[in-house]
């Protein structure tokens, strides 16, 4: 009688541990034989990096550096640079 009772046990198990996942989201799916399964959604583990927010923030940036040594001069802003490398971190 421990067959039967232990693949009913593995079943209750993997039902529960479905239901688990589904409580945060599931996804539906239409097999080739019409049959519609429903799966628990998949979530990827990990920071995503959006690159395009990135790469708009760098240019930002690049921008911004572009515009003071313009708007200060070349001179002036070397001047300033040095100025704030004399300092202490703090």
């Amino acid at each position: 009688m421990s067959g039967p009772r232990k693949n009913f046990d593995e079943l209750l198990n993997a039902i529960g541990c479905k239901h688990a996942a589904m409580t945060r989201g599931y996804t539906t799916e239409t097999c080739s034989d019409g049959m519609i399964v429903v799966k628990p959604f998949v979530r990827r583990r990990g920071v995503s990096i959006p690159v395009a927010g990135n790469v708009m923030l760098l240019a930002g940036l690049l921008f911004f550096k572009a515009f003071i040594l313009a708007a200060a001069g070349p001179d002036l802003y070397d001047e300033r640079v040095a100025k704030l490398g004399e300092d202490t971190f703090v």
